[in-house]
């Protein structure tokens, strides 16, 4: 009788050599970049921002991820017109490849209607600016969208803000809990996509083949006063390594709960 050789299924992580806050996990794209999630923290929005127009209203009421957040009422705002803008101490961001921005609008907005951007002059006078996504109304979406204009353009970075470039006038609740600089997020927790073997995958023989196992990230916490069931799913929240599970648009992969967790805010086994 032959032998039969029996490969024991094993699973396989990389140590780092100190500890890698969640919400800073990286990896390499495969382009010779590495990918960040939720990256450096520019603002927490637990304090106000500025109006960009006086038919803006600006307060911080209680957050939905952190003790408070901004809010952003917009009422007939014109267009090309400021909306909102935080004035930052002088920030090299030339080295940085995206911006992340984690906010809601209480209405539908289209691709483009409200821009985002960095302004090296004062009162976000002549911003470098990206368009933001559309955003159905009353969810939450963070989005890490890459850097528009010219790199030596964010070399000393004193501001950041909103902008409404929707062709006409503006009428909305812009949420706002937290805004980030870094590189681009291929994933949550910034991990590329696993690649899985499917019925009739073939390979030729001597072909390099390369398998990425999906896997599980043990024991994250849970947002202060939360609690899960397994199967529930979970979002992370950029810049605090915390999960919610408070629904948030991020137009990737999304994470589930491996087992339930009764403790409010306590560490819970997630499977990607």
């Amino acid at each position: 009788m032959n032998p039969t050789n029996i490969e024991a299924p094993v699973t396989l992580s990389r140590v780092a050599s100190d500890t890698i806050p969640f919400a800073r996990a990286v990896q390499r794209s495969g382009d010779g970049k590495v990918s960040l999630f939720g990256g450096t923290v520019i603002d927490d929005c637990q304090a106000a921002w500025t109006a960009g127009h006086a038919n803006v209203t600006i307060t911080t009421p209680a957050g939905t991820f952190a003790s408070v957040m901004n809010h952003i009422a917009c009422a007939a705002v014109p267009d090309t017109t400021n909306i909102a803008y935080k004035t930052i101490a002088s920030t090299d961001m030339s080295d940085d490849a995206a911006f992340g921005i984690l906010i809601k609008s209480s209405v539908a907005l289209s691709e483009g209607d409200v821009q985002v951007g960095t302004d090296e002059t004062a009162a976000f006078a002549s911003p470098q600016l990206v368009d933001l996504p559309a955003m159905e109304a009353g969810k939450w979406y963070y989005f890490n969208l890459e850097f528009g204009g010219v790199v030596g353009d964010r070399d000393a970075v004193i501001g950041f803000g909103l902008y409404n470039n929707s062709g006409g006038a503006l009428t909305t609740n812009l949420d706002v809990q937290w805004v980030g600089r870094g590189g681009i997020a291929y994933d949550i927790a910034g991990f590329a996509y696993a690649d899985q073997t499917v019925e009739d995958d073939q390979a030729v023989e001597y072909q390099d083949v390369e398998i990425l196992a999906n896997g599980r990230i043990s024991f994250i916490p849970l947002s202060d006063g939360e609690t899960c069931l397994a199967e529930q799913r979970l979002y992370p929240i950029p810049g605090t390594g915390k999960l919610t599970t408070t629904e948030i648009v991020f137009g990737v992969r999304p994470i589930t709960a491996a087992e339930d967790q009764p403790t409010a805010g306590g560490d819970v086994m997630v499977v990607r």
